[in-house]
């Protein structure tokens, strides 16, 4: 009597487990259901989505640490520039928004630069890498970064336009030495 028990007792827990195992994975789906009641029931602000292009914290500040570091074997060395603006709504005044602009160039030698990659922190505090080909939702922000970093550039071929005067006077006076 006993061991017809035992049995019967282990063929209803496998039954049982199967049971269960089938209710997670097909009914439940791994709290895709959950998931679904949230977000019908919730309100917008009480549900988090990321932005397509968002990247983490973390994933910024190693692409910068990367940037200071790098120098290829032509001499090209990446800068970073960064700025930060104040964007004012046109409906509220009294509301101000910081919103941060990190951009990465690649600068040869003779001064060239070119644009590797740039990055906008936003006032709520999400990062998000920008790429040329892809527009953003506001035409007024993509206008300012774009004004900003012909500015950058502008400021950054001056400033290797003068590196190199430097760098040619101060060979001249070391050939001048060398002579003398």
């Amino acid at each position: 009597g006993i061991f017809i028990t035992v049995i019967c007792y282990a063929v209803e827990i496998v039954f049982a487990s199967a049971l269960f195992y089938y209710y997670i994975v097909f009914a439940h789906k791994a709290g895709r259901i959950l998931d679904i009641y949230n977000r019908i029931c919730r309100q917008e602000h009480q549900i988090f989505f990321p932005l397509d292009l968002e990247v983490s914290l973390r994933t910024l500040r190693r692409v910068t640490g990367e940037a200071q570091k790098y120098t290829s074997a032509d001499g090209t060395v990446r800068k970073i520039f960064s700025s930060k603006y104040e964007i004012h709504d046109h409906l509220h005044w009294n509301s101000r928004r910081t919103i941060f602009h990190v951009a990465i160039f690649n600068v040869s030698l003779e001064g060239e630069r070119t644009l590797h990659r740039h990055f906008i922190r936003n006032h709520d505090g999400c990062v998000v890498e920008i790429f040329d080909r892809i527009h953003c939702c506001h035409k007024s922000w993509t206008h300012i970064f774009n004004e900003e970093l012909s500015k950058r550039q502008s400021q950054l071929k001056r400033g290797t336009r003068r590196k190199r005067q430097m760098l040619g006077h101060i060979m001249e006076g070391d050939e001048k030495e060398q002579k003398n």
